[in-house]
This record gives structure tokens, sequence and C-alpha cells, in this order.
């Protein structure tokens, strides 16, 4: 930014793809101590070529099928809310069968490390992820994917007695430092 007294906060995109600026602009040092100034923040915009013209969204009533399948778009402003959606449902009580199933197929099919990813997480917020999951996927191609185990291992949904052993002998064989 062009203003010296500019303090970026916050970068979100959106479902068009623009991405958002929070921007705090206090002209005093320390809020110039008499108060926060809370009318001095800015929000900007940012785009790349011609904007798409708005559209009406509401990803609640996607199916779960359908959230999964957003889990592969380009704009990660879809993979996030339908995520966030899917995690919703597991924790009312819907039955995620058939969703886990589909994602787990993604995590185990798609190419792309990022869409793995995806899935992974997408199966953690549902609960479709047992230990008996992550410790099969200690051994997983990509680095990125058994970084993420690991962080569930020791998570207290995973973690047990046995989490210590399991990741010390998984250790001694891990090449990657990103991991170990």
């Amino acid at each position: 930014a062009n203003s010296d007294w500019f303090r970026g906060v916050e970068l979100k995109y959106g479902p068009d793809g623009g991405v958002y600026v929070t921007d705090w602009t206090d002209l005093g040092e320390c809020h110039d101590r008499d108060g926060i100034h809370r009318r001095s923040g800015r929000i900007y915009k940012v785009r790349y070529g011609d904007p798409a013209a708005p559209q009406a969204l509401n990803l609640q009533t996607q199916s779960n099928q359908q959230l999964v399948e957003l889990q592969l778009h380009q704009n990660d402003w879809f993979v996030r809310h339908a995520r966030r959606i899917l995690q919703e449902r597991a924790a009312r009580g819907d039955s995620m069968q058939r969703t886990h199933y589909q994602l787990s197929l993604m995590l185990g099919q798609n190419k792309d490390v990022t869409r793995q990813l995806r899935a992974l997480w997408a199966l953690h917020v549902t609960g479709g992820l047992e230990e008996i999951d992550l410790v099969l996927m200690l051994g997983h191609e990509r680095e990125e994917i058994r970084k993420w185990v690991v962080r569930f291992m020791v998570s207290p949904e995973y973690h047990n007695e046995k989490t210590a052993a399991v990741l010390a002998a998984h250790a001694g064989e891990e090449v990657s430092g990103l991991v170990r």
C-alpha cells in the first residue's frame, strides 16, 4: 500500500476469486492513547480481469456428495465452506458413511496432493478417520500427507498410549525432515 499507516490485517478470498484485504489505518501510534479509532479501517478487493457477475450462493442446499465434489474446486473458498458444512452435518449426527467413502476414494485415487490433503482434512473434521487409517497412512508416498497424519496422531482425537511408540518406530524410517 502507498500509505505509511496501512496495516494489513487479513486476506480472504471470495467465491468470485477476488481477494479481500482488510486494513486497519490508525493515524495515532498505539491508537492515539485515547481509544481505538474504529472507523478508520478499510476493505480492498483485488481481482484479475473482468469480475464475474455476482451469483446467489447457498452451499447449505447442496447434498453431501456435491460438497465432497467441491473439495476438487479450483477456488478454495468453495472448498473451505463445503468442508465446514460437512463438519457441521457430522457434528449434528447426520450419516457420513457415503461421504467418508467418497472422500477416501478422493484421498486414494486423486494424483494431486492438494486434493488429497483436502480429502484428508474433510475426513478428519467429519470423523472419518480411525487410528488404524492414520497408522497405515504413515507409509503414504507423499510427505505432505504423512506430515498431517503425524499432526493428527498427536491430537486429542487420536492420541493414545501407543501413539508415541508408533511414531518413534516410524521416525527411524522416515526420510522426510518435514515429517520427522
